[in-house]
């Protein structure tokens, strides 16, 4: 029995872990469309996590202004 524990506390953690960087959600809306340039998809670094976001939005008729 002592065995058996030891054995599922070594292999345990290796199994909870496994793909866990694997992409679980992505997040996206229904009435946005293809408007603007969207940029590659970026991801957190392995075994981290985002805890929240920024999103940038321009008003109409400013799409080609820098800095805005």
């Amino acid at each position: 029995l002592a065995l058996l524990a030891l054995l599922v506390a070594l292999v345990a953690p290796l199994a909870w872990g496994w793909d866990r960087d694997a992409p679980t959600a992505t997040l996206s809306v229904e009435n946005g469309g293809h408007w603007g340039h969207w940029g590659d998809p970026e991801f957190c670094p392995g075994r981290s996590f985002a805890s929240g976001f920024q999103l940038k939005v321009r008003t109409e008729g400013t799409m080609g202004t820098v800095g805005t």
